[in-house]
């Protein structure tokens, strides 16, 4: 996530936050790991801890981990509250929901590409860019290229997709050996 939202979101979570805050080593704190179209949800749902954590002052809850894994948010609190549980589980379904029709989206533009039209487009960066934490979705979308690569050169830039973003190196060696 980009500094100026991180602090936004620091900012509306001073307690939720705090660990960040206290870091001695600003170079070593913890960072909220998401993609930057995330930031609202994100927000919305530290408004919310926050809120428990102002009414709450003995029993306050502090993030230890926030970041986007296998398609899903992970937030780790040091305390455990079924409304703040709840509010994290909201979130969840509600980054599912916003991320839905951004995957078929590109999963729609890599079936319907033709022939190295996919390998010259803005899909992969837009998947980097958008969800670069969905693994999954990159190997749907590999797949597509894989049964659209022509030339050498395609076979080539596929291998390196497979073993730089992927860490594949069964595929990678699968699409040199064409």
């Amino acid at each position: 996530m980009k500094n100026d939202l991180q602090q936004k979101i620091n900012d509306a979570g001073p307690v939720l936050y705090g660990a960040c805050r206290i870091s001695p080593n600003k170079k070593t704190s913890w960072r909220i790991d998401c993609p930057d179209d995330l930031f609202g949800i994100l927000l919305g749902m530290t408004t919310q801890i926050e809120s428990y954590n102002q009414r709450h002052k003995k029993s306050y809850v502090r993030a230890m981990k926030v970041a986007m894994e296998d398609g899903k948010l992970i937030f780790m609190t040091q305390r455990k509250v079924l409304c703040v549980e709840k509010w994290i589980g909201q979130s969840r379904l509600k980054i599912r929901r916003h991320r839905m029709p951004i995957r078929d989206d590109l999963l729609m533009r890599a079936r319907n590409m033709q022939s190295t039209a996919l390998f010259a487009s803005r899909l992969i960066p837009d998947w980097k860019r958008l969800m670069q934490d969905e693994l999954q979705t990159l190997r749907k979308i590999l797949f597509y290229a894989e049964r659209c690569a022509v030339s050498r050169g395609d076979w080539i830039l596929l291998s390196r997709w497979f073993s730089s973003i992927l860490k594949d190196a069964e595929n990678a060696d699968h699409c040199i050996d064409h």
